[in-house]
């Protein structure tokens, strides 16, 4: 198990890897997406694994999920 801004950290380097060609103004991972790809990161695991990836907990917000 690893917790979540390791594998947030994770995340951006593989986007910044497939993205490379890219102007900086071009990558906009904004913290709202990167906080949905953790929670579907953490769905993903669960379904397929029955394990959490990160024991941080999962908040629904107005504008979607937070890891805290």
């Amino acid at each position: 198990m690893t917790d979540a801004k390791a594998l947030a950290r994770y995340l951006l380097y593989l986007l910044k890897e497939r993205m490379k060609g890219l102007q900086s103004e071009e990558f906009d991972v904004t913290p709202l997406k990167l906080q949905k790809l953790l929670y579907y990161c953490q769905g993903y695991a669960l379904a397929l694994t029955g394990k959490p990836v990160f024991p941080e907990p999962i908040e629904a917000w107005r504008y979607g999920p937070v890891v805290n």
